[in-house]
């Protein structure tokens, strides 16, 4: 509703966790419409659904495959298959063991993986203008 405007060009989207791109997405509408998006995705698996989400969004939507954390480097990464019983994959991931108690009820299979780290205040530093890096 607040966007059903004109997006302006100079709107810049940080998504955090932007998983496929499309699902449960408050960035993706906003990116196709003219806004330069940001997006962060931890799942190796997933982000390649990210950045074909955004395929023809080039210039527009930078893709980068990190976990968003208070440290650099590898950390254990808790990767949940299907929430919706569909194609999906990785909308209740977590860096955290403790939050995969939240889902026990809701049967959600959880695999451990490891994926790069970075301490957000080196993510502000990197050169934003590099699409789909990986």
């Amino acid at each position: 509703e607040y966007f059903k405007y004109d997006i302006p060009q100079f709107l810049h989207v940080l998504d955090i966790g932007a998983n496929d791109g499309i699902t449960f997405s408050n960035s993706y509408d906003i990116i196709k419409r003219g806004a330069t998006g940001y997006l962060v995705e931890a799942s190796k698996e997933t982000f390649e659904k990210l950045k074909l989400a955004h395929k023809d969004s080039i210039g527009k939507a930078n893709c980068f495959n990190y976990a968003i954390t208070d440290t650099n480097g590898q950390m254990p990464f808790y990767e949940s298959g299907t929430l919706l019983n569909k194609d999906d994959k990785s909308l209740v991931s977590t860096l955290k063991p403790k939050e995969m108690d939240r889902w026990s009820s809701a049967n959600i299979q959880f695999k451990q993986t490891l994926v790069e780290a970075i301490d957000f205040y080196c993510y502000r530093g990197l050169r934003m203008g590099s699409s789909f890096s990986d």
